[in-house]
């Protein structure tokens, strides 16, 4: 059985509770695409991974492949987003910009733009910089080859960033061809 190590980048998109104490978490990496890890020992109380998984975390993680599955070994977080006191629209923004990733980032594809400008949406997000947040989500649906809609790309030039945002939650429940779960909470 071979075995191979990587350190890499990631954004902590999803995590599932597969034990007491182990998680498999989603990673959309630098290096690898994205990806499903098992961490052991994550939930445990003395275990340093615990903190540094959560959602929207930027990550510096060292994985090992063993019998085509990834597991981690190390997790160290450059960006803790939940960690920090944030407007409960950040919040939302956030699970509904991971919850893109989770249904648009294909997986096991490296696609190092998409990561680097998915760490630019949450960074800026991080900092409540709106325009940024949305320019860069623009970028994204360009990277990953939908285009952007006119009058969205007019509503951001205009400087009407409610109304983008607005658009870009429609537009990315367009393509999906359903509602996003996490729209509810921003329309409560």
């Amino acid at each position: 059985m071979s075995q191979f190590s990587v350190n890499t980048k990631a954004i902590v998109i999803n995590l599932i509770n597969s034990s007491e104490n182990d998680i498999l978490v989603t990673l959309l990496t630098q290096d690898l695409g994205k990806i499903k890890v098992y961490a052991s020992g994550a939930k445990s109380i003395k275990s340093s991974r615990n903190h540094n998984l959560q959602l929207g975390n930027i990550v510096n993680v060292s994985l090992y492949q063993k019998n085509n599955f990834y597991w981690l070994k190390e997790c160290h977080s450059t960006l803790s987003f939940l960690q920090k006191d944030h407007q409960l629209i950040q919040l939302n923004l956030l699970f509904y910009f991971l919850e893109i990733l989770k249904n648009f980032a294909p997986e096991n594809e490296p696609s190092p733009k998409l990561f680097e400008l998915s760490s630019l949406v949450i960074t800026s997000l991080y900092h409540n910089q709106w325009p940024k947040f949305i320019k860069y989500q623009i970028n994204i649906l360009n990277i990953i080859g939908f285009g952007t809609p006119k009058d969205l790309q007019q509503n951001y030039l205009d400087k009407k960033y409610q109304i983008a945002q607005q658009q870009l939650i429609l537009y990315f429940e367009s393509i999906l061809e359903k509602p996003l779960a996490s729209h509810k909470l921003l329309t409560k």
